[in-house]
């Protein structure tokens, strides 16, 4: 058995990555089962091919579930922007009573149409990451969603759905080698 140099983890002989932390197969050797590194034939090498294919299944497996939280925001930002529509005469007024903050007719509808179209361009991003499919315009839907949500989330939980959809973007970016 042999141990990551990054995270100490144990990895299985011949493997590209760590499967804990993902890094590189830079591992160093357990000394109580290993030969030390002078021991060890001069002539060993990897097969580059090998290791791309064990982290592109690995890039797979990621964005397998990445895809599954942002089917996760998907459904979020649908239900909340269907209800939003729905009820934004009531809430308009309730917000009014309470908060004595007034908001007009068109700016619920427009904080609830942010948040389907949020949706809809999250779904297109999921598909194709689910598909490993088109990467530009999966990682740009991405990324369109995000920003979207702001308005439609509005404040600080806009700026919060906007930071979560631009790390989910970063992590598609990270899939690239993955996709087809």
């Amino acid at each position: 058995m042999r141990y990551c140099t990054e995270c100490g983890s144990p990895v299985e002989s011949g493997a590209g990555f760590c499967y804990a932390c993902g890094a590189n197969i830079r591992v160093a050797p357990n000394p109580a089962s290993e030969p030390a590194a002078a021991d060890q034939p001069e002539n060993v090498r990897y097969d580059p091919e090998a290791i791309h294919n064990s982290i592109v299944a690995s890039l797979k497996i990621a964005a397998a579930s990445i895809s599954k939280l942002i089917t996760i925001w998907v459904v979020l930002s649908l239900i909340m922007g269907i209800v939003s529509i729905a009820i934004s005469p009531y809430m308009k007024d309730i917000l009014k009573e309470t908060y004595n903050i007034a908001f007009s007719d068109s700016q619920m509808l427009f904080e609830g149409l942010c948040l389907i179209v949020s949706g809809v361009t999250a779904f297109i991003a999921s598909v194709l990451l689910r598909k490993l499919k088109l990467f530009w315009v999966c990682f740009v839907s991405c990324i369109v969603a995000a920003l979207i949500s702001y308005p439609g989330m509005g404040g600080f939980t806009g700026v919060i759905t906007a930071a979560i959809g631009i790390y989910m973007s970063m992590a598609i970016y990270r899939c690239r080698p993955a996709f087809e």
